[in-house]
């Protein structure tokens, strides 16, 4: 809770202890030992898609009993995945959701017909999971086996569809091995070039190597480098490919959507957000091509739930927490902000992970910050805090000059008081902040309706 002052007013939610550190990979304890590279980086026991195909050909095949959609891209992935899963499950189909990361829990990642999977059968996780162990044909990294443990979760409760988040790195990515009928591509940048390379067409083409298949791709509005890359390759591949129009706004969250098939819809959207009404469009491209009725597009895009993405948790001040972690993602928040908060600038409480762009992220959203407040997340990887501090300090023209806090809690309890109960606070540049901040804030580990 917090450690000082009166505190916010918490939005819509019962106020609920912390979880427990052991909480956290409840059911999932037996990833722990097993390389990670979100633990430890992307240099972990390597990339070998070889190793995935012959896990999942052990276990059966699984993949193949379902129709598997993977979403790629640089952001809004995991928006993206849950509308369209929400759309499947509203027109009645069985479906197998897998994102990542978490936000308090594992089991957050794995779901089925909008459910996690440790709330359908308690001991299912632990289960699935040594089937998965027993089968490896050799080490394999924590996503790998996950990634296998989720698509046999969905095999065997009878999905018909599975929607599955890429992590990075497109053909690298356990998720490849799917084989997917449709790829959702979301906007690309620039990152992981330790992995992918030093140029914005190098991470395309790991990413555009997904549609090897020959397919279908549905994908958002792409720098002119990309483009010619992804035309390039769905020539190749003979895959089915189309850019999706840009939706209309009709509202704060009302949009009319056009889809590449030319159905013309309006939908009221259910996760806030200007940059949401984009990841709505392409999910109900995705949707088109998977034959669903304009009907139940929108009701899964009004249904969605998706916590720490735009997310207001109180009042007096408003506190909004969002995962933005890239230069570009940075921008989708600056101009969410605009249009929900106009003339208003944020206290800005922000932590990133070590390998993200801090000055290109500083720069995008200096120019709505009141106040900055750096902090390092609780998290291997994490950015120190004189980093995250000198990229504001030399890269966020207009903005103020960072504050010294030392630690979330004394972040959050300044941010506050320099915002006033009519101002302002955000929390934002990684997910993992996001999730300490929902926990210091007492919010529930998984709110209601959005699991």
């Amino acid at each position: 809770m917090p450690s000082s002052g009166a505190g916010p007013e918490l939005d819509g939610a019962e106020v609920s202890p912390q979880a427990g550190a052991s909480a956290e990979y409840d059911g999932f304890e037996a990833l722990l030992p097993l390389a990670d590279k979100e633990r430890a980086g992307a240099a972990a026991l390597g990339w070998n898609h070889r190793r995935m195909r012959r896990l999942l050909g052990r276990l059966g095949d699984p993949h193949l009993a379902m129709r598997c959609t993977l979403v790629a891209g640089s952001k809004g992935k995991g928006s993206t995945a849950v509308m369209l899963a929400e759309a499947l499950v509203a027109s009645g189909r069985r479906t197998g959701l897998y994102t990542q990361p978490h936000l308090a829990r594992y089991a957050e990642r794995v779901r089925v017909g909008g459910r996690p999977l440790r709330e359908l059968a308690p001991e299912r996780a632990r289960a699935l999971l040594r089937a998965v162990l027993g089968a490896t044909p050799g080490p394999v990294t924590a996503f790998e086996a996950a990634t296998a443990m989720a698509i046999l979760a969905f095999a065997e409760e009878g999905a018909s569809d599975a929607v599955l988040e890429v992590g990075f790195g497109g053909r690298l990515d356990a998720t490849a091995e799917s084989e997917p009928a449709l790829v959702l591509l979301t906007a690309l940048e620039r990152e992981h070039v330790d992995v992918l390379g030093p140029t914005l067409a190098a991470v395309a083409s790991s990413e555009l190597a997904l549609l090897r298949y020959g397919r279908a791709c549905r994908s958002a509005a792409q720098a002119e480098e990309v483009l010619r890359l992804l035309w390039a390759r769905a020539r190749a591949q003979g895959a089915d490919t189309a850019l999706v129009t840009p939706p209309e706004p009709l509202g704060p969250s009302r949009v009319r959507l056009q889809t590449p098939g030319g159905h013309v819809m309006e939908a009221t959207l259910g996760l806030p957000g200007l940059y949401q009404q984009g990841n709505a469009a392409l999910a109900a491209a995705g949707a088109e091509v998977l034959g669903l009725a304009p009907a139940a597009i929108a009701a899964g895009l009004a249904a969605a739930r998706w916590p720490g993405r735009f997310e207001r948790v109180a009042r007096r001040p408003d506190v909004v927490l969002d995962g933005a972690h890239t230069p570009g993602s940075a921008r989708a928040l600056a101009a969410a902000l605009a249009a929900a908060y106009p003339g208003r600038r944020a206290a800005v409480v922000v932590g990133m992970l070590e390998d993200k762009d801090a000055a290109g992220f500083a720069a995008a959203l200096g120019r709505c910050a009141a106040s900055v407040w750096p902090v390092a997340p609780r998290h291997p990887r994490a950015m120190a805090t004189a980093r995250v501090a000198a990229a504001w300090g030399i890269s966020a023209v207009g903005g103020p000059p960072p504050r010294h806090a030392g630690s979330l809690a004394a972040a959050l309890d300044g941010a506050r008081a320099a915002a006033g109960p009519a101002g302002l606070c955000v929390v934002t540049g990684s997910l993992h902040l996001v999730a300490e901040a929902r926990a210091w804030l007492g919010l529930p580990p998984c709110p209601p309706g959005t699991m």
